[in-house]
């Protein structure tokens, strides 16, 4: 065999090694895979058992005791007692025990009647679930009475009973809680203060902040007007008009000073500002001149009554 040929030789008997032990290496590979699974399913089907385990036992403690008929007559008796702690009327207890061969337990079924305050009632369902019996409610109707504010509720209650049951008598006495709010005034607020047989109307969102760039200060209001000056004017009445030997004249009376003027025709005067000079003095009326105007004021009239004459 030529050189040539025994390289050729080697390469083909090197390429058909490399692909046995790909196709080994890839078996071997699926088969690990396969294992690992397996392994992954035996430790789920064992956690799955685990997990079963603990319920039963916990449904075990949480079942009525074993003797069926204690366990019947203990059950309407702490019935009887959550509807006396919530002041419920005309409670109405009727109860069926039935066994379910193919499920392997007792079921006792309990059909609850009874009338109560919408208070009443939340306490009674918080009571109910306030306890660790397995039981449930599985079906419940409320409705309003008329013409009063009372409710008439109507319930299906299941309670149950297994064979493995840790107590061959007594209730369990666990209290744990399975309501969302361990504290019954929570409730209150916000069942007993809604009416019930209204529209639901859901709160408002949150009000979001707005963030405001803020704005420039508003400019400063203008000053208020000085006040009006006082005018004592309107305070000088004309209360009398007299004569005084034989010479008529004329009293000014300034409220504010409380002082009188007696003027007479042809004489100035001046009220604190308000100039004039008496022309005329008649029985009822007298004239005066202030600046270009004439002016006519009658008794018991003040300054600024005064009515214009002529003009000067």
């Amino acid at each position: 065999m030529q050189t040539r040929e025994k390289t050729l030789a080697i390469v083909v008997a090197t390429v058909v090694l490399l692909l046995l032990a790909y196709k080994g290496f890839d078996w071997y590979s699926t088969e690990l895979a396969s294992l690992d699974q397996q392994v992954v399913n035996l430790q789920k089907l064992v956690t799955d058992k685990e997990i079963a385990k603990r319920k039963l036992l916990e449904w075990n403690h949480r079942s009525l005791p074993k003797d069926q008929y204690v366990g019947r007559s203990l059950y309407q008796k702490w019935l009887f007692g959550l509807s006396d702690h919530a002041k419920l009327t005309d409670f109405t207890l009727t109860t069926n025990m039935a066994t379910l061969q193919n499920q392997g337990y007792d079921k006792l079924t309990c059909t609850v009647g009874a009338h109560g305050t919408i208070e009443q009632v939340t306490q009674f369902l918080f009571d109910f679930y306030g306890t660790n019996h397995l039981h449930q409610i599985r079906k419940m109707t409320i409705k309003p009475l008329q013409n009063s504010k009372r409710l008439a509720i109507s319930m299906t209650i299941e309670a149950l009973k297994l064979p493995n049951a840790d107590r061959e008598d007594g209730l369990n006495a666990d209290k744990k809680a399975r309501t969302e709010l361990s504290d019954f005034a929570a409730y209150k607020d916000s069942i007993v203060k809604r009416n019930l047989f209204s529209e639901y109307v859901p709160p408002p969102p949150p009000v979001v902040a707005r963030v405001e760039k803020p704005r420039d200060p508003p400019p400063a209001p203008p000053a208020p007007p000085p006040p009006p000056k006082f005018d004592v004017a309107k305070f000088a009445y004309v209360t009398a008009i007299m004569d005084v030997d034989r010479e008529p004249e004329v009293w000014l009376h300034i409220r504010t000073t409380n002082k009188t003027l007696r003027l007479h025709e042809g004489e100035p005067f001046e009220v604190e500002g308000f100039k004039g000079q008496i022309t005329k003095i008649g029985e009822r009326e007298v004239e005066f001149k202030t600046g270009n105007k004439r002016m006519t004021l009658n008794l018991g009239e003040n300054l600024r009554a005064a009515t214009a004459a002529d003009e000067l």
